[in-house]
């Protein structure tokens, strides 16, 4: 009987064991697990956070081409409205019986206001050939003076 009760034991203790063993596994891979999904969320988060970047760096560039754009389209504004100026002041200082003729208008060009599709880095080789651009206008504009031609009725 004390044979079969140090066996019984001995059975007991090697269950025991093997119970904490399974335990211990268990743990560890759980352990394992959770590193593994804190590592998988903070990747994430870290995502996240670079998109957020990204969207603000957008934001601005998107303001300053705005106000960039708007900006250009009051000086153009103004622009016209001193030739307008020019044009009726030039009319009015004209004689009687002389005709005035009118030259056609200068073609311009156009700016279409899109979404950028450059990366930000290009922006400013685009900002400088549009600023040659525009002096090359200035500079047509200003050798073609607005100056209508008067011719006498004879």
């Amino acid at each position: 009987m004390a044979n079969r009760m140090a066996k019984l034991d001995e059975l007991l203790s090697a269950i025991s064991l093997e119970y904490s063993n399974i335990a211990n596994d268990a743990n560890s891979m759980a352990m394992q697990n959770q590193k593994g999904y804190e590592f998988q969320i903070n990747q994430h988060i870290s995502e996240l956070q670079s998109i957020r970047n990204k969207i603000f760096e957008l934001e601005l560039t998107h303001k300053k081409m705005k106000q960039s754009y708007e900006e250009e389209i009051n000086r153009l504004k103004l622009d016209i409205n001193q030739r307008d100026n020019q044009i009726l002041n030039l009319r009015s200082a004209a004689p009687n019986g002389h005709q005035i003729l009118h030259q056609p208008p200068q073609p311009t060009i156009q700016m279409h206001m899109s979404p950028p599709t450059i990366p930000i880095a290009a922006q400013p080789t685009i900002h400088n050939t549009n600023n040659r651009l525009m002096n090359v206008q200035q500079q047509q504009q200003q050798q073609q003076h607005i100056l209508p031609n008067i011719n006498p009725i004879l």
